[in-house]
């Protein structure tokens, strides 16, 4: 199983991107379950507010908000929850490996369910030993 980072799932939603075709694939092998992936709610949270926001052309709310349904909703996609564990082991991660909170609490979530392979483009994963980085 491997987690798909913020910056897939953005890329693969995004039509404006030059990372979109290729992230667009990943994530619809997960949607066919060709491919085992699983979102941290950290990751479909930011999801949300990039998606939205700062994207070159903003997803209408209304859309992504739908996109989220969909992925809480399906049986294709693992979902991982932040627990009182994931919260604690995050703010060591974040301190041991010098990254980002935020970053730290979906390694955090991935460790306490046993998931060490992460798609992502985001530099920060890679400072952290047990993770296996995987880059589109």
């Amino acid at each position: 199983m491997q987690l798909v980072d913020t910056n897939i799932l953005v890329y693969a939603y995004d039509s404006s991107s030059n990372k979109h075709q290729e992230c667009k694939q990943i994530v619809a092998e997960c949607w066919r379950g060709e491919r085992r992936g699983a979102v941290a709610f950290q990751n479909l949270t930011e999801f949300y507010f990039v998606i939205t926001t700062k994207v070159q052309k903003p997803l209408p709310t209304s859309l992504a908000e739908r996109l989220i349904s969909d992925f809480l909703a399906s049986d294709r996609w693992v979902k991982l929850p932040l627990t009182k564990f994931s919260l604690l082991e995050g703010v060591k991660l974040s301190i041991q490996y010098d990254i980002p909170i935020w970053d730290a609490l979906i390694a955090a979530v991935m460790r306490e369910n046993q998931i060490d392979e992460i798609i992502t483009e985001d530099k920060h994963f890679s400072k952290i030993d047990w993770l296996k980085v995987l880059t589109p």
